[in-house]
Order: C-alpha cells, then sequence, then structure tokens
C-alpha cells in the first residue's frame, strides 16, 4: 500500500476525513496530555475538534492567571496542532465557578454543545 493510497490509516485506524473528539479540562491540557497523538491524526487528515471546558482567573504560580491570556494561548496551541475546531465553553473571570455543582451541565456541554460536542462533531474517536 503506498503512502497517497485511498486505503491509507492514520492513528487508531481512522481514515482521512473521520472525526476526533477531544475534551479538555482547562487550556493546555489538549497539548499536554493528547497533543502528540492530536497532531498526528490532524497531520493524517482527520478533522480534531477540542471542546475545552473552563478556564479562569485564578492563583498560579505566584500570580494570577489571566484567562484573556489564556484563551490566546489556547488557540495558537490547537492551530499548531492542527486542530480543525476548538472551544473553550465556559469562561470565569472571576474565579467562583464551581463545577462541581455543575456536573448535569456538564454532560451536557460534552454531548451538545453548539461548536464542539458529541452531537456537532459526530467523532469516531
Amino acid at each position: 500500500m503506498s503512502a497517497g493510497s485511498d486505503d491509507r490509516r492514520a492513528v487508531f485506524g481512522l481514515r482521512p476525513g473521520d472525526r476526533a473528539l477531544v475534551v479538555a479540562p482547562h487550556p493546555d491540557d489538549e497539548t499536554i496530555g493528547p497533543g502528540g497523538t492530536v497532531a498526528r491524526l490532524a497531520a493524517e487528515g482527520v478533522e480534531v475538534h477540542v471542546l475545552c471546558v473552563t478556564v479562569r482567573a485564578a492563583r498560579m504560580y505566584g500570580s494570577v492567571s489571566d484567562p484573556s491570556v489564556r484563551l490566546a494561548e489556547f488557540d495558537k496551541a490547537c492551530a499548531a496542532l492542527g486542530v480543525t475546531r476548538s472551544v473553550i465553553a465556559w469562561v470565569d473571570e472571576t474565579g467562583d465557578l464551581d463545577i462541581s455543582a455543575r456536573q448535569r451541565d456538564l454532560v451536557d456541554l460534552i454531548e451538545r454543545h453548539e461548536e464542539a460536542s458529541l452531537a456537532t462533531a459526530r467523532p469516531r474517536l
């Protein structure tokens, strides 16, 4: 089978044009964890969609994490990985969001978010 063959298989047996959905709790988790796999899938022609759950203002490493900076970093990282569509669902500017109290909302988000979810991406992986 030649590299240009239509029967070429990508990572995990996916073919070019198939779709994958990555659900990341916070920006950079899509890169630190599965980043190599995401880049490989995208390079093989798989549409990779990333749903990042939340970015929040919080104390980190002696300073405060600025959500607008994290959003820009997330966009750049997803572009570098070759992601087809990426979205951060909840932006918490105050740091007060309690996700543990929103479990049903979290399930709904993963199942039906209008930009990146199981319903919209219809992933094979």
